[in-house]
C-alpha cells in the first residue's frame, strides 16, 4: 500500500470528521423532532395586581395525548415573580388543594412585571424544561366580573307577579343568603318588606321543608329546606289576599359555608358537596381577589384579618375549578369602610332601599351574595411550549443544514482533489508506457468530466436526504 502524502493525510481525516459531525447533527435534529409538549400547567390569577402577595391557583397535567385522558400532578409546581419574561428568584412552591389543583401565594414586587410557572422536582430540577412567563400588568387594583346565576333555570329565583306585589307593599323584594339553597341543607329566605310590616308565608310547597318565621325590622325571613332538583310554593303576604307562586333557586352539586368571626380574623365552615371531601375557596376583599383556599370537609378555615383589610369582604365556595355555576357565596362587612366598598361594587343606589343605614348594608350584601364573582382568566402554557418547541426544531434544523452543507462541501473538495490526482497519475503512467494519446486535450476533459460526474452523484445523493429531512415534519408531524 502506497504511503499518502502529509496533506493527503489530512484530508483524509479532515473528511472524515466531517462526515462524522454532520452524522451526529442529523441524528441531534431527528432527536429533537421527536421531543414533545407533554405537561400543560394551567394558571389562574389576578391580571391586575399593585404588588403584595399574589393568590394563585394552578393545575397540571401529564400524559395530555393518552387515550385515557391526562393525568393529573399535584405536586412539584413553584411560581415566581418574573421581569422581562425571565423568573426572579425562587418563588412559591405550590400546595396541594382541592380538586386536583395547587394553591398558594407569591410576593409580587413593584418592579416585577409577570409571573414565571415551572415544575420542579424534590431537588428543585426543572423537569418541563421551560420557563413559562405568565404577565401580570399592575394598572390599578383589578375588580372582578360578577355575572348573575344564568347557568341553570332552576338556580333561579322567581316571584310570579312581582311587580304586583311590589305595588301592594313598596319595597317589597326577597333574596337567598349565599345565592341558592343547597338540598338537604339549611337555607334561609329574607323578604324586604319595609315599613308594611307583611309576613310571608309558604304553602303548597314541592320539594321544600318549612321551618321558623322571623322578624327583623324592615325584614322577615323564612328557614327552609330543599329536597331535590326543584324547590317551588305557593307564597303570600299576610294580611294582604295576593297569592302567587315562589320557585326557589336550587344549587346542585353545591358546597355550602358560613361565615363567623373568630379572634384572628373570619372563620369559614361549612360542608363540601355531596361526593368531594373539599371544596375551593376564593376570598375577596373591596373588590379585589385576595386569597386561594381551600376548605376541607369537618374543618374550619381561618381568614387572617391582616389579609382582610376594612370593607366588603366577599366569599366564594366553588365545586368546580374551571367556572362558577356550582358556587355558593357569601359577603361580610369588616372594618368601618364597608359603606365606601359597596359605593364601589354597587354604585350608591343601594343606600335607602331598605330603610336605616345597617338595614340597606344588610340587603346591598345579599345582593352580592346573589350575583357570582366570575372565575379569574385561566393561562395555558402549551401553546406558549410547542411555539417554543417549534421555534427550537427551526433553530436545530437550521444549524443541521448548515453542518451538512459544510460537511458536503469538505467532502466534495476532498473527493475532488483526489480525484483528479488520481487521473493524472494515471495518465502520466499511460504516458510513461508509450500511451502518447492519454495526455491529450480531450483524455483531460474525459478525466475531468468523470471526476465532476462522481461528484454531483455525491451531491445529489445527499441533497436528497437532506430534502427528505426537511420534508419530514410536513408528511409525519
Amino acid at each position: 500500500m502506497p504511503e499518502l502524502r502529509p496533506s493527503a493525510r489530512f484530508e483524509r481525516w479532515f473528511a472524515v470528521g466531517a462526515g462524522v459531525v454532520s452524522v451526529l447533527a442529523v441524528i441531534g435534529m431527528l432527536a429533537v423532532e421527536q421531543l414533545q409538549v407533554r405537561y400543560e400547567i394551567e394558571l389562574w390569577a389576578p391580571a391586575r395586581v399593585e404588588g403584595g402577595l399574589v393568590p394563585l391557583r394552578a393545575r397540571v397535567m401529564t400524559d395530555l395525548d393518552d387515550d385515557e385522558g391526562p393525568t393529573l400532578v399535584v405536586e412539584g409546581l413553584r411560581v415566581a415573580a418574573s421581569r422581562r419574561g425571565e423568573r426572579v428568584g425562587e418563588g412559591a412552591l405550590l400546595e396541594r388543594a382541592a380538586l386536583g389543583t395547587l394553591e398558594g401565594e407569591v410576593p409580587v414586587g413593584g418592579a416585577d412585571d409577570g409571573l414565571a410557572a415551572w415544575l420542579a422536582g424534590s431537588r428543585g430540577e426543572h423537569l418541563a424544561g421551560l420557563v413559562r412567563p405568565l404577565q401580570v400588568t399592575r394598572l390599578g387594583v383589578e375588580r372582578p366580573r360578577w355575572t348573575r346565576r344564568t347557568a341553570f333555570a332552576l338556580e333561579q329565583l322567581a316571584v310570579a307577579g312581582l311587580g304586583r306585589l311590589a305595588a301592594l307593599v313598596p319595597r317589597f323584594g326577597v333574596r337567598v343568603e349565599g345565592g341558592v339553597c343547597v338540598p338537604e341543607e339549611p337555607c334561609r329566605l329574607v323578604f324586604l318588606r319595609g315599613e308594611s310590616r307583611v309576613s310571608p308565608r309558604l304553602f303548597e310547597c314541592v320539594g321544600v321543608d318549612v321551618g321558623a318565621e322571623r322578624e327583623e325590622g324592615a325584614f322577615a325571613t323564612l328557614d327552609v329546606v330543599t329536597h331535590g332538583a326543584e324547590a317551588r310554593c305557593r307564597f303570600a303576604l299576610d294580611p294582604i289576599a295576593e297569592e302567587t307562586e315562589l320557585q326557589l333557586p336550587v344549587g346542585l352539586a353545591t358546597p355550602r359555608i358560613e361565615l363567623g368571626r373568630g379572634s384572628s380574623g373570619l372563620v369559614v365552615r361549612g360542608e363540601p358537596s355531596v361526593g368531594r371531601d373539599a371544596a375551593l375557596i376564593d376570598v375577596y376583599a373591596d373588590g379585589r381577589w385576595v386569597m386561594a383556599r381551600t376548605l376541607r370537609r369537618g374543618a374550619a378555615l381561618e381568614l387572617p384579618r391582616e389579609r382582610l383589610g376594612a370593607g366588603v369582604v366577599v366569599v366564594q365556595a366553588r365545586a368546580d375549578v374551571d367556572s362558577a355555576e356550582h358556587a355558593y357565596q357569601r359577603a361580610v362587612a369588616v372594618g368601618g369602610d364597608a359603606d365606601a366598598a359597596l359605593d364601589g361594587l354597587l354604585g350608591e343606589g343601594w343606600r335607602g332601599v331598605a330603610g336605616s343605614l345597617a338595614e340597606d348594608r344588610r340587603w346591598a350584601l345579599l345582593a352580592l351574595e346573589d350575583e357570582l364573582v366570575d372565575v379569574a382568566e385561566v393561562r395555558r402554557s402549551r401553546a406558549g411550549d410547542e411555539a417554543r418547541l417549534r421555534a427550537v426544531r427551526e433553530r436545530v434544523r437550521g444549524a443541521c443544514a448548515a453542518l451538512v452543507a459544510l460537511a458536503l462541501v469538505i467532502l466534495l473538495v476532498v473527493v475532488a482533489r483526489r480525484g483528479l490526482a488520481a487521473t493524472r497519475e494515471a495518465r502520466e503512467l499511460m504516458v510513461a508506457a508509450g500511451r502518447g494519446d492519454a495526455d491529450d486535450r480531450f483524455a483531460r476533459w474525459h478525466s475531468l468530466l468523470t471526476v465532476l460526474a462522481f461528484l454531483a452523484a455525491i451531491g445529489l445523493a445527499v441533497l436528497f436526504a437532506l430534502g427528505f429531512l426537511a420534508a419530514r415534519p410536513f408528511f409525519m408531524g
